[in-house]
């Protein structure tokens, strides 16, 4: 669906994809698609040029970030990884707002897994909350 205005960045939902409902996040950071340039020349080639085409498509990891209240479910997952368990990966998506109760897009993860688990640093100094973030590793990206 194409709005008439840009999206806005403040608010959004992470489906983890283990069957609860999507919850808020303080922030996320989106996965970045890249693909690599794959170069050849030819030996019979007169112009020296490198002949350019895609090769294989990466992607970084979606960084979710929210305050932490103590919820277990981040850190299981994580467990359920450092365990060497066999069913660990899940189709995460992030949703935008919802413009007139209809998505607008959602950028879905394809058997997304922590591979890394984390909080914010503390700090004697700071009222700020303590944030717990979870890098997800995936193997493919879609945008719906």
């Amino acid at each position: 669906m194409q709005r008439d205005h840009a999206c806005e960045r403040s608010h959004f939902v992470v489906d983890p994809g283990a069957g609860d409902e999507p919850r808020p996040f303080r922030a996320v950071d989106l996965p970045v698609a890249t693909t690599d340039i794959v170069t050849s020349c030819a030996g019979d080639d007169e112009l020296l040029e490198l002949q350019r085409r895609p090769g294989l498509v990466t992607y970084s990891d979606l960084v979710p970030t929210r305050g932490h209240r103590g919820e277990r479910d981040a850190h299981e997952w994580w467990e359920q990884v450092r365990a060497g368990a066999d069913d660990v990966r899940r189709d995460v998506t992030v949703q935008p707002p919802r413009e007139r109760h209809e998505t607008v897009w959602a950028r879905q993860l394809t058997e997304a897994f922590p591979a890394v688990y984390r909080f914010s640093p503390l700090d004697a100094d700071s009222s700020e909350v303590v944030d717990e973030i979870v890098d997800l590793a995936s193997t493919r990206m879609s945008i719906s």
